[in-house]
């Protein structure tokens, strides 16, 4: 008995399983838990190579797959310890209040005739939030957690700007404030390798966003102050829930096949093609392209 082909058979059945019966909302598994999951490859590699029988490599190839599962389905019991562990070991570390420091990039009058900006965000370890600011661009963060670096260029009349924020202390957990202007149109492409948080642009016009989410949880909130908005989804392993007005128009095309997808409401045209119409008289289009890994996406409305 070829005990690979026999493992690979119920990993893909199990998995098949999964993914229907949260399909169905009858269970729900998040990305974020399936990342954690990373170590039991290491013991699938090791199974394989001890010189063992072959029906034993399964019955344990079997068990250690039974355990992702229970993982998966109670990932607050499984990590309830390490939860406690961290948060003691938190405590221990003596707190210090955040130094905040602010770095501002000042709007010229030749910008505001612009009427157009590009903002390229950059994490690599952090919690983001955006506000509405006076200037072209104000970033508050604590100087004692993060480096903080921003550069700023012109290019066919659309001033852009690259913010860099690296983590370098993981004991705190002080959340980075981007102001932005509102009277430009904003691009924004977001690069949010790992983090967590909540991302309103209600207050901003947003004529498209580009979200590479890498290995994060992300809730992002779009407003309706501009007609026609472009959402281009790429990820690996992470959650994002998107939240779009009723306001306006919505077409997702889902060029995904390993992932975890909710819709709520929308109408479902072809194999990848959703869309929902606008509650009232429209303002306007959104449309959302999604092409990612294994990660689970919710888009809904307010």
């Amino acid at each position: 008995m070829n005990h690979k082909g026999t493992f690979w058979g119920i990993l893909f059945i199990t998995t098949g399983a999964l993914w229907l019966l949260h399909y169905m909302q009858i269970i729900t598994i998040h990305g974020r838990d399936v990342l954690h999951l990373w170590p039991l490859m290491l013991v699938w590699i090791g199974i394989s190579i001890i010189p063992i029988k072959n029906w034993i490599k399964i019955c344990l190839n079997v068990i250690v797959l039974a355990f992702g599962v229970l993982v998966l389905l109670y990932p607050s019991k499984t990590t309830h310890k390490r939860s406690n562990y961290i948060h003691h070991q938190r405590q221990q570390v003596s707190y210090q209040q955040p130094v905040q420091s602010v770095q501002t990039l000042a709007i010229t009058e030749q910008e505001k005739t612009f009427g157009c900006g590009k903002l390229n965000v950059n994490t690599k370890v952090g919690d983001i939030q955006f506000a509405a600011g006076s200037q072209l661009v104000d970033v508050v963060y604590d100087k004692q957690s993060y480096i903080l670096r921003m550069e700023k260029e012109f290019d066919d009349h659309c001033v852009e700007v690259d913010i860099f924020l690296n983590r370098i202390n993981d004991t705190r957990a002080d959340i980075t404030t981007i102001y932005l202007d509102t009277n430009l149109v904003w691009s924004i492409d977001f690069n949010l390798n790992v983090g967590s948080g909540d991302i309103d642009l209600r207050k901003f016009k947003i004529s498209d966003i580009d979200i590479d989410a890498g290995v994060s949880s992300e809730n992002i909130i779009i407003g309706d102050l501009y007609p026609n908005v472009l959402i281009d989804v790429s990820s690996g392993v992470s959650s994002l829930n998107i939240s779009i007005p009723s306001s306006m128009d919505c077409i997702i095309s889902n060029k995904s096949g390993l992932n975890f997808t909710k819709f709520k409401d929308f109408e479902k045209i072809n194999r990848s093609t959703y869309q929902q119409k606008a509650k009232g008289i429209s303002k306007g289009s959104i449309t959302i392209d999604i092409d990612s890994g294994i990660s689970d996406i919710t888009i809904d409305r307010y």
